[in-house]
């Protein structure tokens, strides 16, 4: 008999940021452990590539919906597309930025709390308030290890907007508890993505050289992660900051 307890068959999954990086990873990932995914994403050919990679045949509710989640008609426009009540949300949507704290204006602050923070948290809040949410799901937050404590120079902002997406969910975790409902973050070091190439080759390289594993995490281990805390291998799992890096934090 096959052990189907990291499998995601029958589940309808939501997947934020799906054109890119770890949100596409992530999209993939739970369409080959059997998932219905809806993925969201900005860039409409992008977003294409990511769902002509899912397995064929592929979950029966699966789709998917271009979104800019700072727009409200797109925003009203995704909670619209649910094709039923998601069993799983994985929040991959999130920008960075490197910036010396005195040249940090406010509208960086407020640019990466409304992405990074608010955004998905208000997703969820609305999510749920429509009843788009079943009893039992699962909610993942991609956060980063610049949330936990261990941000690099620069990452003031970033590690602000982090820092209280991983305190609202164990908040989250906490109210939503009597629904059976979890809510849980990654945290993932240095990964070869597109945000960590934006951030310049010397800094990166830098990241990497501190690594004790000598490399940059792969979207696809992130994606790992979030299988895992999606399925009901993780059924007694809520409230806590899952560490990917490398073993990046320990230096």
């Amino acid at each position: 008999m096959t052990d189907k307890t990291f499998s995601l068959e029958g589940k309808i999954i939501l997947v934020t940021g799906a054109s890119s990086g770890i949100g596409r990873a992530c999209a993939i990932e739970c369409a080959r452990a059997g998932a219905s995914v809806v993925a969201t994403g900005r860039d409409p050919a992008r977003l294409e590539a990511t769902c002509d990679a899912f397995p064929r045949p592929c979950g029966a509710y699966s789709t998917s919906r271009v979104a800019d989640l700072t727009v409200e008609k797109d925003f009203e426009n995704l909670l619209c597309a649910c094709p039923a009540p998601y069993d799983g949300v994985v929040h991959a949507a999130g920008i960075s930025a490197l910036r010396p704290f005195a040249f940090t204006k406010p509208e960086l602050f407020e640019k990466l709390l409304a992405l990074n923070t608010r955004i998905p948290l208000e997703l969820t809040r609305r999510l749920l308030k429509k009843g788009m949410i079943r009893d039992g799901a699962s909610i993942v937050f991609i956060s980063s290890v610049a949330g936990t404590g261990s941000a690099a120079i620069g990452q003031t902002a970033y590690a602000a907007s982090k820092s209280a997406l991983c305190a609202a969910a164990e908040v989250m975790a906490i109210e939503l508890a009597y629904q059976r409902t979890r809510v849980n973050c990654i945290c993932p070091g240095v990964v070869d993505t597109p945000i960590h190439a934006s951030v310049g080759a010397d800094v990166g390289k830098l990241g990497v050289a501190s690594c004790p594993l000598g490399r940059a995490g792969r979207p696809e281990e992130i994606a790992h992660a979030a299988r895992y805390l999606l399925s009901d291998a993780a059924a007694w799992i809520t409230g806590t900051r899952l560490v990917v890096d490398g073993g990046l934090s320990l230096r």
